[in-house]
């Protein structure tokens, strides 16, 4: 097992050696003598926010799908009112929610996102 003691971190192109003869998993691919890693993690990292923005953006279409069928339900009464004001907000939490899915996504895509 590695320990992070083992990792030397420097002002030169090398940015972390280790005292042993292989790096860890937690480095391993990573080519610190023939490039920056960080294009490589920038991507993956953009890859992985787009991947979880489309999850949440397709949970949050079912979500307004099955609220609009509760908005439709027919209840009168007090309890019905509050009903349909408690789905009424829902719809809205679940239209911002998923606003800020396509806001993000959009955003990871875009070149300010890779200053």
């Amino acid at each position: 097992m590695t320990t992070l003691d083992q990792y030397t971190v420097s002002n030169t192109f090398e940015a972390i050696g280790r005292t042993g003869d292989t790096l860890s998993n937690a480095v391993s691919g990573l080519d610190f003598y023939n490039g920056c890693p960080c294009p490589t993690v920038l991507r993956e990292s953009q890859n992985l926010i787009a991947s979880l923005c489309t999850s949440h953006a397709n949970a949050i279409k079912d979500m307004e799908d099955v609220l609009s069928q509760a908005k439709a339900l027919i209840w009168e009464g007090k309890a019905g009112e509050a009903f349909h004001t408690d789905v009424d907000g829902a719809i809205v939490i679940a239209q911002t929610a998923g606003n800020g899915a396509t806001t993000t996504a959009r955003f990871i895509e875009s070149p300010e996102a890779l200053l």
